[in-house]
């Protein structure tokens, strides 16, 4: 069984405050915040560290923002008064601060690559490139990218691809010997099927 243990700490002692997220044995923290609770968060030393956010607002929580800072604070801040339409910010840091920023422009394009554009409208207006990683420290990317996943799925913001599946079409893709053509379908629709 692949349990996974997280701690939830309401703040303020209310949802209304900032709520950080734990997981366990994982350097990664994550916060929920409302807008009203940024100025109650850029008192905490969570502000101050390197991360990458994800805002979330319009109707039905489909308008979606990714972005990263160093500190994240600051950035979360100006959103305040440059993007109206959020209502909720995810922060993602390190526990340890160890978070470079070779490391969060990665993560971030990695979200923006998996995001699901039939399911959000993504404001941001380019798409980042991801930087050349070592093997380390794509795997080490690709767990923190997990682990934000993760976390967005257990608030039920199910915005991202996940990149640990792999649809129908595939699998058959790869049962089937090299001399046969990939199987062909019509759709995305087929594809998921």
């Amino acid at each position: 069984m692949n349990g996974q243990l997280l701690r939830i700490f309401l703040a303020s002692g209310d949802v209304n405050g900032p709520v950080y997220i734990s997981l366990a044995n994982k350097s990664l923290s994550a916060i929920l915040l409302s807008r009203t609770s940024v100025p109650a968060f850029l008192h905490e030393a969570e502000s101050k560290k390197p991360g990458v956010y994800i805002l979330i607002g319009g109707l039905d929580d489909t308008e979606v923002y990714i972005g990263q800072a160093s500190p994240v604070g600051n950035r979360i801040q100006q959103h305040l008064l440059t993007k109206n339409y959020w209502e909720t910010a995810f922060v993602f840091t390190s526990n340890d601060a160890y978070f470079s920023r070779q490391q969060i422009l990665s993560i971030e394009a990695k979200l923006i690559e998996l995001i699901r554009k039939d399911a959000v409208h993504l404001h941001n207006c380019k798409k980042e490139s991801m930087p050349l990683l070592s093997k380390a420290d794509s795997n080490e990317i690709e767990n923190y990218v997990s682990d934000i996943l993760l976390v967005m799925n257990l608030f039920r913001r199910h915005y991202f691809h996940n990149p640990n599946t792999i649809s129908l079409v595939d699998k058959l893709n790869r049962n089937r010997p090299e001399s046969h053509a990939p199987l062909h379908t019509d759709s995305q629709a087929e594809q998921e099927f």
